[in-house]
């Protein structure tokens, strides 16, 4: 198969808006694999991008600044593809809002150019009534849409969208955050300035209320109840005011088992979080995709999820992670005690996530059916 696919002269470009985010590394882990099936590939993302790029076969463009010189971006954008006369056009990302996007989807397509689409959020998180009228429209425009699980796939098709230009490709591991020296849990907890003998359990990412953030702290005295030695640790931009997560904490009085790390955390930061964790919790509200969970897996970290988007299809509850309903009755808050008492339960979690299909998961494969992608539905040469 590989054979049949390499070296493949059609121009391609994959854009990725944001600077940093879970899209950036996923943008680049995959056209780090796709380049070895296509010899014209452009990456073309943020000029503040926060990854050092490796040598690649890829040709890797900083084109995009701030949001303010989003009109200046889009004339750069617009003059290097007419210029290096890429048809092929693969957005990881919005550029900005759906009224923006629209008519720059549109220019494309009149120009004659073929638009590919990852719905990593097939919804925007925020978003207003008449938004959702344009989103279908927008996914007619996108000539083919990848998707990460069956329950996207589905919302997409059912806004009369045709299903067969929605493909399925798995998204893949985020190994790249691993250190190169593996480190123990006792040295990541001593990084952090975190108890050694407690359980903790990891919020990583965008502290939000779509995430479940508000929900969690509001509900950790539940678990607190059924046993004092159990922290919850928040890492990551905080979208709420200075102190609010806190001061619910200190209402519940429970301070001492709320730690909260405010702000970005760099790429080399990212493992001593999870090493020093002993489950991951994902009480998302909402949401399609979830990189953390990826991450999550990457580090061999059970998780604890709501069922919401991808969840549950990726998780086996009580085999890689728990699916909660809510967070925390009696039964589940007991559930959740349990598991993290349990260290041959913790240990049977992390050898089911080694046997998740690497395969599947990895990015090779991944490269591998979106050149395929490409080629079934664009017959690329």
């Amino acid at each position: 198969m590989e054979q049949k696919i390499r070296n493949i002269r059609t121009k391609i470009a994959v854009l990725c808006y944001p600077p940093r985010s879970g899209l950036t590394h996923y943008t680049y882990s995959l056209c780090k694999e796709l380049s070895e099936y296509f010899s014209n590939l452009y990456l073309i993302v943020n000029r503040s991008a926060d990854i050092k790029t490796e040598k690649a076969g890829y040709k890797e463009v900083r084109l995009f600044t701030r949001t303010r010189w989003i009109f200046i971006d889009l004339i750069r954008l617009f003059m290097f593809v007419f210029k290096e006369k890429i048809k092929y056009l693969h957005f990881q990302s919005a550029l900005k809002n759906v009224v923006f996007d629209l008519p720059v989807l549109l220019l494309f397509k009149i120009s004659g150019r073929r638009i590919i689409f990852t719905a990593h959020d097939v919804l925007p998180h925020i978003r207003k009534k008449y938004e959702i009228i344009l989103i279908g429209f927008i996914y007619k425009l996108f000539d083919l849409i990848i998707v990460h699980s069956l329950n996207n796939k589905e919302l997409i098709a059912s806004m009369n969208i045709n299903p067969e230009k929605i493909c399925i490709i798995p998204h893949g591991l985020y190994t790249m955050f691993l250190p190169p020296k593996k480190i123990s849990m006792t040295e990541a907890r001593k990084e952090l300035q975190l108890k050694q003998k407690d359980k903790i359990i990891l919020f990583f990412g965008s502290i939000n209320p779509r995430k479940g953030a508000e929900k969690i702290v509001t509900a950790w005295d539940k678990l607190i109840e059924k046993q004092d030695n159990v922290t919850l640790v928040m890492a990551g931009n905080v979208d709420y005011a200075k102190g609010y997560l806190e001061n619910i904490a200190q209402r519940k009085r429970i301070s001492d088992h709320v730690k909260i790390f405010r702000g970005w955390v760099p790429n080399d930061k990212v493992h001593f979080f999870f090493t020093a964790a002993d489950m991951v919790i994902l009480p998302y509200n909402e949401g399609f995709t979830s990189g953390i969970l990826k991450l999550a897996y990457a580090f061999k970290k059970p998780v604890i999820a709501s069922s919401v988007g991808e969840l549950s299809d990726v998780i086996t509850s009580e085999k890689t992670g728990i699916i909660l309903d809510d967070f925390f009755s009696g039964k589940t808050a007991l559930c959740v005690i349990k598991t993290l008492n349990s260290a041959e339960q913790l240990d049977q979690f992390r050898k089911n996530i080694e046997k998740i299909d690497k395969e599947k998961y990895s990015w090779n494969a991944i490269a591998q059916k979106t050149a395929l992608a490409y080629l079934k539905k664009f017959n690329c040469t």
